[in-house]
């Protein structure tokens, strides 16, 4: 109320359908197009073989304060949809991938660390904080990815690998990004070739590694166990293990059960 166009009639499907077009059409695959889907309930399908890849702010707790009227659609009936016309649901950041890609380009240098660590490695949103290396659990993957179907590049690489035994490059990427059910059909397959390969038995060695030296000449910038002549403030002092030390530790390694021994050190 009290706009120019308040009593202008709302755009049809078509009318709709045809500028998402003719936006396409004119930007080509630079830029998004985006359009709300509680404005064509009902109706997705159209939009999407109009031309557009992304549905734009989607609340699951505020309603559309332009259209109040026009509940959004849950996030699962929306992946149901979208699945449907044969296209998979992703979340992604307020920033779109090709820009979270680029941080250097398009972010300030106080906002780059937070994009990343909200971002996955194809610059969508993350859908959990489990990193690897850390002591969560795995997420369960129907929920990181609300994403229906299975895609068709991942079962064709996977049908390529089962044939041939060995991916190609392109595949291996493929597999790599596999989100949703497909992430599931991936899963599937290498337990399948795992089970196949290895059976289901577990083996373990009980085993001590003797480090005999912590002095290194290399300098690798990710290692915080090597110590150099610069080192001497690090923590934890330079040593060398003699012969007689190294034996000893096997000798007591044996005692306690190990039947394997493993040297090892800096260079």
């Amino acid at each position: 109320p009290g706009t120019r166009l308040a009593a202008a009639p709302a755009p049809d499907h078509d009318d709709h359908r045809w500028t998402i077009a003719v936006a396409r059409l004119v930007f080509g695959t630079a830029l998004a197009v985006q359009a709300p889907p509680n404005l064509a309930a009902g109706a997705l399908q159209g939009l999407i073989d109009a031309g557009i890849d992304d549905w734009g702010g989607v609340s699951p707790v505020t309603p559309d304060h332009v259209n109040p009227e026009c509940a959004w659609p849950g996030l699962e009936e929306l992946a149901r949809q979208t699945s449907q016309a044969g296209h998979l649901l992703v979340e992604r950041l307020a920033a779109h991938p090709r820009h979270v890609l680029a941080p250097d380009t398009w972010f300030d240098a106080a906002l780059r660390p937070q994009v990343l660590r909200h971002s996955d490695a194809e610059g969508w949103a993350r859908g959990d904080d489990w990193t690897a290396g850390s002591d969560r659990a795995l997420p369960d993957p129907a929920r990181a990815a609300p994403a229906l179907r299975i895609d068709d590049p991942v079962q064709a690489a996977l049908r390529r690998v089962g044939r041939t035994g060995e991916p190609r490059i392109d595949d291996i990427i493929t597999l790599f990004g596999a989100r949703g059910r497909a992430f599931d059909s991936v899963c599937r397959a290498a337990d399948d070739l795992r089970r196949e390969a290895a059976g289901d038995s577990v083996g373990y060695v009980v085993n001590r590694n003797i480090t005999y030296t912590n002095v290194c000449r290399h300098r690798c910038g990710f290692c915080a166990f090597a110590r150099g002549r610069g080192h001497e403030a690090l923590r934890g002092a330079r040593y060398e293990l003699d012969t007689a030390e190294i034996a000893r530790r096997a000798a007591e390694a044996w005692a306690g059960g190990a039947t394997e021994v493993c040297i090892q050190g800096g260079i």
